[in-house]
């Protein structure tokens, strides 16, 4: 197995086991430091801080630190080998810098054999969270939930270390 390989494999672990995509959607267009997708309203500089993923298309695999955004655009700190396209698909994870004001994700079904987990220093907002039989939730940072939180039977919600629940119903 090549280098290359391999990385692509661990990256595709991680991301299914470790990583929460907070946001994703269509590329409408790009630029060398930019992503457009035009059905989007989010709020000024809601994905501050966080990474965009192109997942299929044009660009495929790059990987930026988001520095700001808009309703519409996204804008990263550093230049797209590939400026995406039309065709691409991407994603948003990480940790943004939290307010309560927009940083909310909103309905998670967490389902059976599904693994979420929230680590360390990181602080993740819910309107609502489900976690069905034989799903998993990990807790070592802070989980906030606004609406519900229904743990099925069988659903595991675990705390580790420091791990926080806040409730704000």
């Amino acid at each position: 197995m090549s280098y290359d390989t391999l990385v692509k494999a661990l990256r595709e672990v991680v991301k299914k086991e470790l990583e929460i995509s907070l946001d994703v959607g269509n590329v409408s267009s790009a630029t060398s430091t930019t992503l457009v997708d035009s059905s989007k309203n989010w709020a000024t500089n809601q994905w501050a801080n966080c990474f965009v993923e192109i997942t299929d298309g044009t660009g495929e695999g790059q990987i930026r630190k988001i520095i700001s955004n808009t309703a519409t655009t996204l804008t990263i700190e550093t230049s797209w080998s590939t400026n995406p396209d039309n065709t691409s698909k991407y994603r948003i994870f990480g940790s943004p810098s939290y307010t309560e004001e927009y940083y909310v994700v909103r309905d998670k079904v967490v389902q059976a054999n599904e693994k979420l987990y929230i680590a360390s220093g990181q602080e993740v907002t819910f309107n609502n969270l489900t976690i069905e039989s034989q799903g998993y939730v990990g807790i070592a940072g802070i989980l906030r939930v606004l609406g519900s939180l229904k743990v099925k039977e069988g659903g595991k919600m675990v705390f580790e270390n420091e791990g926080i629940l806040k409730r704000k119903v």
